[in-house]
């Protein structure tokens, strides 16, 4: 049996929650505005809102088209959720640029979805900060790493240039000029 809480909180600092919570189902989603960026409300429900509809539409049409690929080695969940935050990423992305309220808004996201045909199991993915946590029989156990500059420096890893350049550069399917589906 699984069990479930969301709840948000803004935090001492800030008076607009700009957090985004989604749990129904077998599928759970929380995003998490970046600090200190405008719109950060936006970002964040507008990635739920993608993410939560594409992983219900890919759930009930087995016709549908995967927009990025479909990768064989992936589950089928996987790549629900692999497209769905691609799908999100561009979301967020076209929004940003569409007006200067919105530039430079962003979201983390961390999400779960429990196989239907073995509820024991589940699928997750995350991008940025946001963690995952499984929590069984009195033990919690961390299933994601921050994904962070920050926190490769901390642990040793210091990026490169290059990757660095990569990561500035990767507008990926947001990218500027391809905004409309």
């Amino acid at each position: 049996m699984i069990s479930s809480h969301g709840q948000t909180d803004t935090g001492r600092r800030r008076t607009l929650n700009e957090d985004a919570i989604f749990a129904h189902n077998d599928l759970f989603i929380v995003c998490d505005a970046m600090g200190r960026r405008k719109a950060g409300e936006v970002a964040s429900q507008l990635a739920l809102d993608v993410i939560a509809a594409f992983v219900k539409r890919s759930g009930e049409d087995p016709e549908i088209t995967w927009p990025y690929g479909f990768s064989r080695d992936a589950s089928f969940d996987g790549n629900r959720l692999r497209t769905t935050i691609k799908l999100a990423k561009r979301a967020v992305f076209c929004k940003a640029v569409s007006s200067k309220d919105y530039t430079g808004m962003g979201t983390t996201v961390a999400a779960t979805i429990i196989s239907k045909k073995r509820p024991h199991m589940m699928t997750y993915a995350h991008v940025g900060d946001s963690r995952l946590y499984l929590i069984r029989a009195g033990v919690i156990l961390q299933l994601t790493r921050d994904d962070s500059w920050a926190n490769l420096s901390w642990e040793g890893e210091e990026p490169d240039g290059k990757e660095l350049d990569e990561a500035r550069s990767d507008q990926g399917p947001g990218s500027a000029g391809r905004c409309g589906l």
